[in-house]
This record gives structure tokens, sequence and C-alpha cells, in this order.
């Protein structure tokens, strides 16, 4: 006879029974289908966010930089119009002057010896040592005292004048000479240098005549080596290899920090529900300190860097929970113990760069791009990485022996990570931005 609790262990097993044939070996396709749109989903916007921000990033570093580039470059042209002086400083003590100065001191001059030569008009030599010129009413006379200040003048100042080059030399006289071939033979063209010119008594002389003399004794005072300040203006000037010199260098960087998390099997264990920070959160940020040295574009750098490594999971256990509310249909549950890793990594190592700096074009002038590697030892957990890492930017001069670089920076673990806890491998790779300072002429 079956009682009344017997009548209800009897319904529950077929209840029971029932509930459990209802299982497929497969799940259902519309759980499938749901599972795989919502990864999807979650996949395709993951990376949104990340990417807008550091598109704006760079987009806005890459303006900032043409505009100050623009300004550079403004600045420098209104610097060289407004510096006309060019002054090179040769062995023989000679001063190269800009064309302005040069051809104010040669009209300065033609006007000089255009005032202290005569009109035409009548000049006569007396035997008292007395010139005269007439010209009208008017007469000037002029003692041998005065002759001689006149020529010690004109002597003074071609002695001044130190722009003549042998083709200049050679056309003035050449000009000369033909007008003294020209002219008929006169007293005063045979008269050298050494002798008294008011001696002889000449009553008319005409004033081309006096040319004819100066071509007779012209030479030139100023022998100029042209091989050794000749310019040719058209010529680019030359870039001068100066030594190179050794630079210090110091820099800090922000970084965000990603990980790629390999779990290890072990038996007998479930992991499930593994979850890391929102993409950007203060649990991802890291610091890194550099210093060091460079020089001929190889830097060697001291390196130290710490970030946080903080991630969440769940170990399986033989519970399982039956959710009603959802409503594709009934869902199986596996419950689970959380548990929360949040651990720093400090790592101290050695590095090596190249940097190289471009200078020849001007929309990218003063952009650098930095290619190097690094080895770092983990000092918490003992545990040796090697890195690669490879960054841009714009350098910007501060004074004459310091500049500032900014730029973005990204690095890349060649190696895993093990965590001692969990016994997790997690290989980071971080990007951020790198500010620093340099330390020696460019």
């Amino acid at each position: 006879m079956k009682t009344p609790d017997n009548n209800e262990d009897e319904a529950l097993q077929k209840a029971l029974k029932r509930k459990f044939d209802d299982f497929a070996p497969e799940p259902d396709p519309s759980w499938k289908k749901g599972i795989f749109d919502t990864l999807q989903i979650s996949n395709g916007t993951a990376y949104i966010r990340p990417l807008l921000v550091a598109a704006a990033l760079i987009v806005i570093l890459f303006l900032t930089a043409i505009e100050y580039d623009f300004i550079s470059i403004n600045m420098i042209r209104k610097s060289d119009i407004t510096n006309e002086e060019i002054t090179v400083r040769h062995d023989s003590g000679w001063q190269i002057k800009s064309k302005n100065e040069t051809a104010a001191e040669k009209s300065k001059i033609i006007i000089d010896l255009k005032s202290s030569i005569p009109e035409p008009g009548k000049l006569s030599f007396s035997n008292t040592g007395n010139m005269s010129f007439k010209k009208g009413k008017e007469e000037k006379i002029h003692s041998a005292s005065k002759v001689k200040m006149v020529k010690e003048a004109l002597e003074g100042k071609h002695n001044e004048v130190s722009t003549f080059t042998e083709n200049e030399t050679a056309r003035i006289s050449n000009q000369l000479s033909k007008e003294k071939d020209l002219l008929t033979d006169s007293p005063l063209t045979k008269v050298s240098p050494g002798t008294e010119l008011l001696k002889f008594n000449i009553p008319k002389i005409k004033p081309l005549a006096i040319r004819a003399f100066i071509a007779s004794n012209f030479n030139p005072v100023l022998k100029i080596n042209t091989q050794a300040i000749s310019r040719n203006e058209n010529a680019k000037p030359e870039i001068l290899k100066t030594e190179k010199k050794l630079k210090f260098l110091f820099n800090i960087t922000s970084m965000n920090t990603f990980q790629e998390l390999t779990v290890q099997a072990i038996p007998g264990v479930v992991y499930q529900n593994i979850g890391f920070p929102t993409k950007f959160s203060a649990k991802r940020l890291g610091l890194k300190l550099t210093g060091g040295v460079e020089k001929n574009g190889f830097q060697l750098l001291l390196n130290y860097g710490q970030f946080d490594q903080s991630f969440q999971y769940e170990i399986a256990t033989d519970e399982f929970v039956v959710n009603e509310k959802n409503p594709v249909g009934d869902k199986i549950v596996r419950k689970g113990i959380k548990y929360n890793e949040n651990s720093t990594l400090k790592l101290f190592g050695i590095g090596l760069k190249r940097h190289t700096l471009i200078t020849k074009n001007s929309v990218f002038r003063n952009y650098f791009g930095d290619v190097g590697i690094e080895y770092s030892r983990e000092l918490t957990a003992g545990s040796n990485v090697i890195w690669g890492n490879a960054g841009f930017g714009k350098q910007i001069m501060i004074s004459k022996n310091t500049s500032l670089t900014i730029g973005p920076y990204f690095e890349y673990s060649l190696m895993k990570l093990v965590n001692p806890d969990s016994k997790f491998q997690v290989k980071p790779y971080q990007i951020g931005i790198a500010a620093g300072l340099r330390f020696g002429q460019k």
C-alpha cells in the first residue's frame, strides 16, 4: 500500500526524470547563436574607444608640430632678411664685407676722387712752385704742400680700397693704357713718379693728359689672393662637420598596460570567468623612467619601470544553478570560487636604441624615430624579460644645448612572465606617451 509520501516521491522522481530527459547531448542552437552574437558585439566595440583616443592624440601632435614648423621657418626667414652683414675672416687678416657696405664705400671713394679732379679748364705750372687752375674768372691756387697733402690723401684712400679683384685691376689698366696710346706725347706723360713735377715749366696741358700720367704709373697697392677669399654666391653653404659629442638623456613614460594571459592546464582544476580591468583604467597604468647617454645616434640606457598586474578568475566547483529567468530557456550555470590577482611588477634593466633625427625635409624636420631592445629583471619574482620597443615624435629645441622630445611609445615583451601565485603566464605589452630631455649640442 502506497502512502501519500510515496506518491509525492514518485511524482518528484517523474518530474526530475522528465526535466533531465529533455537535455540534449548538444546545446540549443539558439544559445550558440546568442553567445556568438554577444562576443562579436563585445569584440567590435572594445577597440573603438582606444583607436579613437589614439587617433585623436596623433592628429593633435601632428597639427601642433606642423604649426610649430611654419612659425620656425617664418622666424628664420625674417632673421635672414634683417641680417645683412656677412663677415668671413682669413689668415691674411682681411675682412669681406657685405654687398651694401662695399657699394657704399665704392660710392664714397668715387665721389672723393671726382671732387679732387679739376673740371675741364686751363692748368698751368710755374717755377715758383705753385699750380693754378683757371675757369672763367675763378682761380684756385694750390701750393706744393697742398699738392703733397692731396697725394697722401689719395694714397690713403687707395690703400683703403680692399675690394679690387684681379679682373677689375686688369680692366682699369687696359682702359688707361688705351687712353695713353691715343694721346700725343707731352712733357707730362714722360715724367716718372720719382721726379718732382713742379720743377717743370709747363705752360698749358690738357686735362686728359693727367689720365695718361696716371695710366703710365698705375699700380694698385693691394694684392688680393683671390684663391683664398673667392666665393661663389650661387654655391650652397657647406655643412660644417663638427665632432660628435656625448649627449645625456632623461625620459619619463606613462603607459597603458595590456596583457596576454595563458592558463596552464592543471588536472582537476577548471578556470572560468577570467576578466581584466577596463581598457582605460588606473589599474592598467604603468610608469617607466629612463636615463643614459647617446653618441652617433646610438643610445645606452638604464631603465626602471613598474606596472600593476590585475585580473580576476573563478575556479569551478561541482555545484550548478538553474537560471529560470533566462528568456531563451533554462540556463545551467556552474558555480565557482572567485579570486582576484593584484600584483605590482618592478623591472630594472639595460637597453640599446638607435635614434634617427630628420633634419633635411622641411615638413618633417626635427621629427625622430627610435627602435631598440631591452633586457629587464623582474625584482619581485626574479624572472627575466626581453622587450622590443619603438617610438617616434617631435624634438623641440629649448636652448642651445637642451631639447625636449615628446611622442608615442610602444614596447612588447618577447617573453612570458609567470605569476607566482596562480602560475598563469602573462605576456604584457604597453602603449603610452614618452617625454624627455636631451642635454648636449644638437
